[in-house]
């Protein structure tokens, strides 16, 4: 995703080339579901979360540290060591 000149989320140009390299595309982000704000009748209009268009919280690689299983806590922990957390 990359941010517009209005602050929404668009689709990065050439984002559904597997083979780019991400340093080929313009700066980037992507929802890491840590936070969503939206209405319940754009949810149920699209039955589902509505992400392109809304307007990002930005979050360094450490406050979006996900932990999905038992590696990512291994990291989260390094991380955390490292940052005197």
């Amino acid at each position: 995703m990359t941010i517009s000149s209005s602050g929404a989320l668009e689709l990065a140009p050439g984002a559904r080339d597997p083979g780019k390299n991400r340093q080929d595309f313009p700066d980037s982000v992507y929802p890491n579901g840590a936070i969503y704000i939206f209405s319940v009748g754009e949810f149920r209009r699209l039955g589902d979360i509505p992400v392109v268009g809304a307007f990002p919280f930005m979050m360094s690689k450490v406050e979006s540290l996900d932990i999905d299983d038992a590696e990512d806590l291994i990291l989260a922990r390094g991380v955390a060591r490292h940052a005197g957390i």
